[in-house]
């Protein structure tokens, strides 16, 4: 059943997600009805007129195969988005259910229903990916991403999604149907103003970046499954009964070693000791970043493309030309003289973890070191939607909790990342 993203489906759950049994019904988005019937418009006029839109000459003259057969090629190519628009219309929903112990499916038309089931024990755990979708809005490209918790079989037919979300954007008609509700209701009952409040919060989840952690972990708990967080191709994996523990309490249960010494750093980071006995103040530790957050091959990029106007400018005596080198290279060298000049900083107390990026001050942020749940080495880049990128950003630190969840130290090299992980996870176990 796997569909990577399962892009233009609807899961929903029908039962309560608290408690075993799980049941979920998952059918065709109104996307993947609709798509379809345009693309079928659109080829079905291309049928009826693609012979005087084209010189004849090029399908090889009134009367040759092409010029007789292609409107009617064109017109099967459309019947067949037809016939796959109205059998995701009219298909019944797939019904899962999951119990302690197995995995039943119901799937297909009335007509021709399919049902499987597979024991519990054969699921090797919930996995969480993320894909990043981007949109090109003109002066500037918008990053979404879609969510798929899944309880995964080494067979990917009998995998299942038990959770699929978008964040980054609010559906825009449920966005528009409960400000109508709201505008709408008067004397509203404390059940009806609590489901009006749930809605607001879900859409505002959706429009933000918010992750689905909470429901990967619970997920995990109630199954009594590993969670296993596979957002970036690589898999780390965490047994159930440990996916709410803070590093803190894994280190007390002796799950996490905390012996990390305090080795000398690599020279992509700068560390010092500020504070200490002799001080008023208790000792912080103060890890410098000058390593550039920007990914290189964009800077490479930018810095070749004003060495090609320089060598075309030079060549021709061309203004414009030059003004490109100046303006390409210019930001090349104007990117990478601030991340020198304005370096991240990482500030650990005996008590949270102090982020300041002087860059981009949104990514700044604190979090108590005793709520911090795991400290990971990540890629960059994402899983697209269709295609996996090409891993050209570098990695990152990603520092998760509860409450949050964020990336420090991006564009560091490996050794640098290896260091500040092992001394931030000694620092969360010792809190």
């Amino acid at each position: 059943m796997a569909k990577n993203s399962y892009d233009g489906l609807n899961l929903t759950q029908t039962g309560s997600a608290d408690s075993l049994p799980l049941k979920l019904e998952m059918r065709a988005s109104r996307k993947a009805i609709f798509i379809p019937i345009v693309v079928a418009i659109v080829l079905v006029f291309l049928a009826f007129n693609i012979v005087d839109m084209v010189p004849a000459y090029m399908l090889g003259g009134e009367g040759s195969p092409l010029h007789t057969y292609l409107p009617w090629a064109i017109g099967a190519i459309a019947f067949v988005y037809i016939a796959r628009s109205l059998k995701s219309a009219f298909a019944g929903p797939t019904t899962i259910a999951v119990d302690k112990t197995a995995v039943t499916v119901h799937s297909g038309s009335k007509s021709a229903k399919t049902k499987w089931s597979e024991p519990l024990a054969n699921y090797k755990g919930v996995r969480w990916k993320r894909f990043a979708i981007h949109e090109d809005r003109g002066k500037r490209v918008r990053t979404r991403y879609r969510h798929v918790i899944e309880l995964v079989h080494p067979d990917a037919d009998k995998t299942v999604p038990l959770f699929l979300r978008e964040t980054g954007r609010a559906n825009a008609l449920a966005t528009l149907a409960l400000a109508r509700k709201a505008f709408a209701a008067k004397d509203l009952s404390a059940d009806q103003r609590a489901e009006l409040q749930d809605s607001a919060a879900r859409l505002g989840d959706d429009a933000g970046a918010n992750n689905p952690r909470g429901h990967w972990e619970h997920f995990a708990s109630v199954l009594d499954l590993p969670a296993i967080d596979a957002r970036d191709g690589a898999e780390s994996v965490r047994a159930a009964q440990d996916v709410d523990k803070s590093i803190k309490t894994l280190a007390e249960e002796g799950k996490v070693s905390d012996s990390w010494q305090e080795t000398a750093p690599p020279p992509s980071l700068e560390v010092k000791t500020v504070g200490g006995p002799e001080a008023s103040s208790p000792p912080e530790l103060h890890v410098l970043i000058r390593a550039g957050h920007v990914p290189r091959v964009f800077l490479f990029m930018l810095g070749g493309a004003g060495v090609l106007f320089l060598i075309g400018g030079v060549l021709t005596f061309h203004s414009g030309a030059l003004l490109g080198a100046v303006l390409f290279g210019g930001a090349a060298y104007g990117i990478t003289h601030l991340e020198r000049k304005k370096p991240r900083k990482l500030i650990v107390t005996k008590d949270e973890i102090r982020y300041v990026d002087t860059m981009v001050s949104s990514r700044s942020f604190t979090v108590p070191l005793a709520a911090i749940e795991n400290i990971q080495i990540r890629d960059r880049d994402s899983e697209m939607v269709h295609a996996q990128t090409m891993k050209l950003s570098g990695k990152e630190l990603l520092i998760s909790s509860d409450e949050v969840e964020r990336a420090v130290a991006g564009g560091v090299p490996e050794d640098g990342l290896v260091w500040l992980r092992d001394c931030l996870t000694a620092k969360a176990a010792r809190a």
